[in-house]
């Protein structure tokens, strides 16, 4: 009887050892320092506790080459990631900068310094495409001549207004323009930005630059 109780002990032991070294629980194994699985797997520890990733004497962490999803950035926009000076990281639009958002410009020049005069409606198609993959809106746009004061504008392709709610006159010096027709600062992925010249006057040469923010 008593050899029967130690062979027992022995086999709840031995058992315990074994379920510690290498542990099966739904796909999952657990051997020594190592995890692995065969299927999805999720690690969810509930609301409001936090989960806490660390190794000893601040060793690194590191992930391998699968691609690691972050659900709060998900959807539409422009999101930045922010660690605070705790090393809390978050992410937000707003951590981006002021307004959270990304300004880029492009520009676009007509004529030549010394060519042939520039004559009243040029028109230049496809100064720009939006082959962003997502939609921009326009926030100024800038124009300067070699001489005189030539006056300018554009349209969306397809659209039934400008650009500029009035016609932007250019000079030696630069000129800018921020006021828009209702709804034509916004140009979706595909859409097309063509040009017209509506006064050359002495004008030889038109530089245009126009600033955009993406969506």
């Amino acid at each position: 009887m008593q050899n029967q109780k130690k062979f027992l002990m022995s086999l709840a032991i031995l058992l315990a050892v074994f379920f510690v070294a290498t542990q099966v629980l739904a796909d999952l194994t657990f051997t020594n320092n190592s995890i692995s699985g065969t299927t999805a797997s999720l690690l969810d520890v509930g609301a409001g506790n936090t989960l806490s990733l660390q190794t000893t004497n601040n060793g690194p962490v590191t992930f391998g080459n699968g691609a690691i999803t972050i659900g709060n950035l998900a959807g539409g926009g422009i999101k930045c990631l922010h660690v605070s000076n705790t090393g809390v990281v978050s992410v937000a639009a707003a951590d981006c900068g002021a307004g959270g958002t990304t300004t880029l410009q492009f520009s676009f020049m007509l004529g030549a310094d010394g060519g042939i005069a520039l004559t009243d409606g040029i028109a230049q198609n496809t100064i720009f495409s939006n082959q962003l993959g997502r939609g921009i809106h326009i926030t100024k746009v800038w124009c300067e001549t070699d001489a005189g004061t030539p006056t300018l504008n554009m349209k969306k392709r397809g659209a039934g207004s400008n650009l500029l709610s009035s016609n932007l006159t250019c000079t030696t010096s630069g000129a800018s323009g921020t006021t828009f027709s209702s709804t034509q600062d916004a140009y979706a992925d595909g859409d097309i930005m063509d040009f017209t010249l509506a006064t050359a006057t002495t004008a030889r040469r038109i530089t245009v630059v126009v600033r955009y923010t993406l969506d």
